[in-house]
């Protein structure tokens, strides 16, 4: 199959009839083809979503990311929490599907949250692209718990909140010679420094989250 411009009716069905009568060792080709048609994949959604729920297709997390991109199929979602393999998905895989309703992966997104978002500056023997990898992750899975998080997400959330700002609050404190008075006293300026100017970044992401969980959970309350 060439690319999504030309995919007929005929070789949707070819698709579906390889998952349902091919061998189960073929499916990951099937998957792999049906993920190289981006949007003209989107009238296979909810049949893949019901093969999964028969339990005859396994869906993995990487599986579900491409897909929903692809299709906008909620039964997608639906059908992988209830039966996909979520043991292997890395931490990309349980943002994205956090993001779309797999609250499962709250968890997961909590934990990796309080290991990680203590800004550790890199030696010179880092690898410069994983840290940057890091520091975009902690982003994004304070923003999908912000989306789906619980109460448990928001103490987390409101706890980082109170030690990133102190901590943040100090170091530009020190390299602007200003008087440092409180974490919540003013409102961080951006820093010059790369690191800090970092910190800050997430500072505000991690305060919008606050804000989304408390709309959710107490709407037309004040936010702490």
């Amino acid at each position: 199959m060439s690319n999504e411009n030309d995919v007929s009716q005929v070789d949707l069905l070819e698709l579906k009839n390889r998952i349902m009568y091919g061998p189960q060792i073929e499916h990951r080709n099937v998957l792999k083809e049906i993920k190289e048609l981006r949007g003209a994949a989107r009238p296979l959604g909810a049949f893949l979503a019901e093969q999964c729920e028969q339990g005859k297709l396994l869906l993995l997390g990487t599986d579900i990311v491409d897909l929903y991109m692809n299709t906008q199929c909620n039964e997608l979602i639906e059908a992988f929490r209830s039966k996909g393999d979520k043991r292997a998905c890395n931490i990309y895989e349980k943002i994205k599907l956090c993001e779309w309703g797999v609250v499962e992966f709250e968890p997961d997104l909590r934990s990796y949250l309080w290991n990680e978002w203590k800004r550790q500056s890199c030696d010179e023997d880092d690898d410069i692209e994983a840290e940057l990898g890091r520091r975009a992750f902690r982003q994004e899975a304070a923003k999908a718990l912000g989306e789906r998080g619980g109460e448990s997400a928001l103490e987390l959330l409101l706890e980082i909140r109170s030690k990133l700002a102190g901590d943040a609050g100090e170091r530009a404190a020190k390299l602007s010679g200003a008087e440092y008075i409180g974490p919540e006293t003013n409102d961080i300026a951006f820093s010059e420094d790369p690191d800090l100017r970092d910190d800050q970044l997430f500072l505000n992401v991690v305060r919008e989250a606050i804000k989304r969980i408390n709309s959710r959970l107490r709407p037309g309350s004040l936010a702490p």
